[in-house]
């Protein structure tokens, strides 16, 4: 797959591990990706989208590709027919790890209305480039720290959102968690993961019983009535 940023045809592209500068060829690089990010916001809203639980890491993922054996979900989440979707093929998308990988997204067709359903896997996020074992691991890191993690510019972004979105998020789940505190969003951060094993998997419970993610809600996961 030919990379933009990169001019590279490889599957995936060793950016530093240092935090690139805002000017310069690293910077016009941290400014692509943020573009990627909105054009991502463009495909995946065009589907409805599924967090899937996956025990591969992003690197394992992209190598193995599996995707192809996922189970297609069993009710449309527009329509609410119930039976098998039927496979409608793939997107592809970037996530960032150790590098940035290209993964496989597997999309399904409901035969009753014509809608599409998308499996994404739980260590990916919705609209966004970076990991969540990558967020976890900044989030966690003592603040002195955080300046040593690439694309740290991008991940100030989501810590910026995390902060501005947990009130809103405690608001809507209560206590599901646990007693959480509002003026702690880091501590409530590894508290949620460490309660559920790992973050990825509180993200993904989230989705499948709020409809809602760690960065927001999203229409891909809140069925729309297109009955009219």
């Amino acid at each position: 797959m030919f990379d933009l940023a990169t001019g590279d045809s490889s599957k995936a592209i060793n950016p530093s591990k240092q935090n690139p500068p805002l000017g310069g060829q690293e910077g016009y690089r941290v400014v692509f990706w943020r573009v990627w990010e909105v054009f991502l916001c463009l495909v995946e809203w065009l589907s409805m989208q599924q967090i899937v639980r996956t025990d591969y890491s992003p690197v394992q993922y992209a190598q193995k590709n599996p995707h192809e054996v996922f189970s297609p979900p069993l009710k449309c989440k527009i329509c609410k027919r119930v039976g098998r979707l039927h496979r409608h093929g793939i997107y592809e998308r970037n996530v960032w790890d150790t590098k940035v990988l290209v993964i496989a997204v597997a999309r399904f067709l409901c035969p009753g209305c014509g809608h599409t359903t998308s499996l994404l896997p739980q260590f990916a996020l919705p609209y966004r480039l970076m990991a969540l074992a990558v967020v976890d691991a900044f989030f966690r890191a003592e603040v002195s720290k955080r300046s040593d993690f690439g694309w740290s510019s991008l991940l100030h972004r989501y810590r910026r959102r995390w902060e501005k979105w947990w009130p809103d998020l405690r608001r809507k789940i209560g206590c599901f968690f646990g007693p959480l505190s509002l003026e702690d969003p880091y501590g409530v951060w590894i508290k949620i993961g460490d309660r559920e094993g790992c973050i990825a998997k509180a993200n993904r419970i989230l989705v499948e019983k709020f409809t809602l993610s760690l960065f927001g809600q999203y229409v891909i996961h809140s069925p729309v009535d297109f009955s009219g």
